[in-house]
């Protein structure tokens, strides 16, 4: 048995054996195509740009203050994007979709998060393509292409597999 890449199930039945299950074709960091280019400000008026992104790994959120599962996911987001200083070349970005800033300015300010955060969801709908549900996570490459949206994986899961792709990428020499 490979011990990497399959995951353990119980059986069902009286036997209650146990089944290796080779992982879902879906379950693998791939990028899909190249991010379109934008400029913007986020909400502390810090301009943004496509061209920023390049050379690191970016983990994108998108979100609204009335999305009850993206707010479970900012204090996950938040203790991230406190470490990226420390793994050289891993960045956050958000998104909020709410068309008020000052509320998401609140919001940000009441529970003290400081991950970078863009309020325009018109650019947020032509950058992100997505079936419409948030929370939405995506990651962008050192090259500036754009993971495919993860459906199966946990917020958390995206963090991880963000952080040991960049660390991949640092130890080959990709970057």
């Amino acid at each position: 048995m490979r011990p990497l890449g399959i995951l353990w199930m119980c059986a069902a039945g009286a036997a209650q054996q146990f089944q290796p299950v080779a992982p879902a074709p879906t379950d693998a960091l791939r990028f899909d195509r190249p991010l379109a280019e934008f400029r913007t400000t986020d909400l502390t008026g810090r301009a943004w740009r496509s061209a920023d992104l390049q050379g690191k790994v970016t983990v994108i959120d998108i979100w609204s203050t009335t999305c009850g599962p993206c707010l479970q996911q900012h204090p996950a987001l938040q203790a991230f994007h406190e470490q990226t200083p420390r793994m050289n070349g891993v960045a956050v970005l958000t998104f909020a979709l709410d068309d008020d800033p000052s509320r998401v300015r609140a919001y940000m300010t009441a529970h003290r998060y400081t991950f970078p955060v863009i309020v325009r969801s018109s650019l947020a709908a032509n950058l992100f393509p997505t079936d419409g549900g948030i929370p939405k996570a995506f990651v962008v490459d050192r090259e500036g292409r754009l993971s495919a949206p993860f459906r199966e994986w946990s917020f958390g899961r995206v963090l991880l597999e963000a952080e040991r792709f960049a660390k991949h990428d640092q130890a080959f020499g990709l970057r």
